[in-house]
């Protein structure tokens, strides 16, 4: 499978995502021993100590989980055109236990109550492990089988799907759900010298099995940008225009809408480059818009909605160099 970056998405803390999801348990093995001791005097004895015996209890395993999408419940885009391959949901794996333990990760593309669904062959989904950073890349790597969490650490997965049905449309939702379920889940409640160091293991509230859904959706309309510029420096240079002080730049924007949506609100912001002056009334935009604005630092377009029956929309200024 190929992949595509789905967006750029800002770094967060795993606390802040998961907030209390840390176990911070003492670990799983550990003897917790104690002996109680009796004072006390017979007549004129001295004080006589009893002691009553040393006891111990080791600490069981708790095998507990956590799965959070972790997108920002926002709908990870499917641009256009398609088909499009290996575009990415984000997952955060928590191990709330307090010992290691391993996970098998299991993807859900056949959710009711949406759309579509994301292709089923081919490589199609795939799970990648996150290789610290957080963000999608070839550096994470294909998970082949149950994954190992250590305790009290939360890893990114990624989720990649493909698509390949060309009759979406835009608004288009899929959901997809991240399965991760303990390898000992299916050994009972509580498990005998099934744990770490010895100790038994106990399957906690999540039963040792958690997931979450995540959501995919369709952006077929887009917005095409194209920008060019030619020089104009009056002749002075013998070798052709050149951008020398004095010289004219003269910027074009074209815009244009692809796919059969709307393009609602849209605005273009040009900022005049540094060491450059705007030449007044050069702005120019072909057809008319909604509105334009000319401010000290840059222009502003005002097109409002487009679709691609609105064919291409210039924009045109000049600046000099200083």
């Amino acid at each position: 499978m190929k992949w595509t970056a789905a967006a750029t998405i800002a770094m967060v803390s795993y606390l802040a995502l998961v907030p209390g999801a840390w176990a911070l348990g003492t670990t799983a093995g550990t003897r917790v021993v104690n002996e109680a001791r009796a004072e006390y005097t017979v007549g004129t004895s001295p004080t006589i100590t009893a002691y009553s015996g040393t006891i111990g209890v080791t600490v069981a395993e708790l095998v507990d989980v956590d799965v959070t999408w972790a997108d920002a419940s926002t709908p990870v885009p499917v641009y256009g055109p398609l088909p499009v391959n290996g575009v990415a949901l984000r997952f955060l794996v928590s191990n709330l236990g307090n010992g290691d333990e391993d996970w098998d990760l299991v993807v859900d593309n056949a959710l009711p109550g949406d759309d579509f669904d994301p292709d089923a062959s081919g490589t199609s989904p795939e799970i990648y492990r996150d290789n610290g950073d957080g963000i999608f890349s070839t550096a994470d790597t294909l998970v082949s089988g149950s994954e190992p969490i250590q305790v009290d650490s939360t890893i990114y997965f990624f989720v990649l799907n493909d698509f390949g049905d060309t009759s979406l449309t835009d608004g288009d939702r899929a959901l997809v759900s991240l399965d991760a379920t303990s390898t000992n889940a299916a050994g009972g409640s509580v498990q005998a010298g099934g744990g770490d160091n010895g100790s038994d293991l106990v399957l906690g509230l999540t039963g040792g099995t958690a997931s979450d859904t995540g959501i995919y959706e369709v952006i077929l309309t887009a917005l095409n940008m194209i920008k060019s510029y030619t020089i104009d420096d009056g002749g002075v240079s013998p070798t052709g225009d050149q951008p020398i002080p004095g010289a004219t730049i003269t910027y074009t924007i074209e815009l244009s809408v692809q796919g059969a949506g709307t393009a609602q609100g849209v605005v273009v912001t040009d900022p005049f480059p540094a060491d450059t002056t705007y030449v007044p009334g050069s702005l120019g935009v072909i057809p008319a818009p909604l509105g334009t604005a000319v401010g000290t630092t840059n222009v502003t377009v005002n097109f409002g909605d487009l679709t691609s029956v609105a064919g291409t929309q210039t924009i045109i200024f000049d600046v000099t160099i200083d």
